[in-house]
């Protein structure tokens, strides 16, 4: 076999799969693949793609520095490894962007729309909880007694706002007994 082209990324992303076995085990001159996503946490995604393209250079025993050098879900960032795996990539990757010439996807333009929401009972009180209230307890302040918090959480703007109507009902009455007493006078 001449060539051979690449499809199913998704299974080489993975080199302990049985498809993927598979695939590493097919000869050909020259191998190639053709994806929309490469990578997307990991560096071992990278590692899995490139020995399968290259086999004798990126052997199983190469796999542990990918693995350990970079690794979002872990929270792991080697710079000096990424930006040699960027260089890398540059030499052997064709990248076409969508606003690279002769791309046309016949797309409008993009349009963002922002709508502000405002925040119910819950997710205020939650928010500035959160905003005025640090500490190393915090979390386990925060789910203590959830359900009772958000019941009084509730209550209390049921009361606020039951306060407030009422203040501006006695306001309301104190207006209206100065402005009899004016008109009593003129």
């Amino acid at each position: 076999m001449l060539w051979e082209v690449e499809s199913l990324i998704l299974s080489l992303k993975n080199n302990v799969t049985q498809v993927a076995s598979a695939l590493q085990g097919l000869k050909a001159e020259y191998r190639l693949i053709l994806t929309g996503t490469p990578l997307q946490n990991n560096l071992y995604e990278m590692w899995a793609l490139l020995h399968w393209l290259y086999p004798d250079v990126f052997s199983n025993n190469t796999s542990d520095l990918f693995k350990d050098s970079f690794d979002l879900s872990h929270g792991k960032v080697t710079t000096s490894v990424l930006d040699h795996s960027r260089r890398l990539l540059e030499l052997i990757m064709l990248r076409r962007m969508k606003d690279s010439p002769g791309v046309d996807l016949g797309l409008p333009p993009k349009t963002e729309v922002l709508l502000y929401v405002p925040l119910t009972p819950m997710q205020r009180f939650w928010y500035t909880r959160l905003l005025t209230k640090a500490g190393d307890g915090l979390l386990d302040d925060l789910f203590k007694g959830l359900r009772t918090k958000e019941k009084d959480a509730l209550a209390q703007e049921a009361n606020s706002d039951d306060t407030m109507l009422q203040k501006l009902e006695t306001l309301d009455r104190e207006l209206n007994e100065v402005c009899c007493l004016f008109l009593s006078y003129t």
